[in-house]
């Protein structure tokens, strides 16, 4: 089980890869929003797409947050 932050609200998974699509899904965001992903030690988020997928095996949570575009 995997533990992700979406938009400040927590979620646990319990797949080891996740894609932009499911992180929507889970956080319940609209379509037209992009996702952000928030890694310990970088300045700016990596911008997710809907078919990129995001390793959950690593050591603490992931953080994501949504955007309007």
């Amino acid at each position: 089980m995997y533990e992700i932050v979406i938009n400040g609200h927590s979620f646990s998974v319990d797949q080891d890869f996740i894609s932009g699509t499911e992180i929507k899904n889970i956080g319940m965001i609209s379509e037209n929003h992009m996702i952000n992903f928030h890694v310990k030690g970088l300045k700016d988020p990596i911008q997710i797409n809907d078919n990129d997928m995001i390793d959950l095996t690593r050591p603490g949570a992931e953080y994501f947050t949504s955007i309007n575009f």
